[in-house]
Parts: structure tokens; C-alpha cells; sequence
């Protein structure tokens, strides 16, 4: 007797979400005295996935979500705020 075709082989599995670096500035904050404040920002995205399984590596068509979060501290009195794409988180 014949025997039955062998199954398909599985998908292959969907890439990584890999994230890169936009844009990182760190300077001081304060009023008054600019070095008791400091302030750090970060710009980053992830890679849209869609693009990734089409082949493509780089480029505007694999930019996809991207954040800002901005975290910011006082030297002297210690209070820290987190800020993430516009809404206050953490203070």
C-alpha cells in the first residue's frame, strides 16, 4: 500500500522584535543651579515585524512603535520623575 505524503514542514518561527536607538541626550535641568538637576532622554523603537519576515534589514519600511522616556532627578533633594511618551509614571 502507498504510504500517506509526509506533513508540511512547521512555519518557521516569527523573528525577534528587535529595538534600536534613536537619540540619547543627557543635560542638567535645574532652574537656578543648572547642576542640581538632571535630566536623561531616551528615543527608541522597535522593529516592525511585518517588514523583518519580508526580507527586509533596514531602512524606514522596518521602523515601527517608537517611545520617548525621560527620567529626571534633583541631586539635592532626591525627587526622581519618570516621564513615557508624554505621560508622567513614576515620581
Amino acid at each position: 500500500p502507498p504510504y500517506p505524503p509526509p506533513p508540511p514542514p512547521p512555519p518557521p518561527p516569527p523573528p525577534r522584535s528587535t529595538s534600536y536607538l534613536i537619540d540619547y541626550v543627557q543635560s542638567s535641568a535645574g532652574r537656578r543651579l543648572p547642576a542640581s538637576k538632571r535630566r536623561a532622554s531616551f528615543r527608541f523603537g522597535f522593529a516592525c515585524v511585518d517588514a523583518l519576515r519580508g526580507g527586509s534589514s533596514y531602512g524606514p519600511d522596518c521602523r515601527g512603535c517608537e517611545h520617548e522616556v525621560v527620567c529626571e532627578w534633583s541631586r539635592i533633594t532626591g525627587k526622581r520623575v519618570v516621564i513615557a511618551d508624554g505621560s508622567e509614571v513614576y515620581y
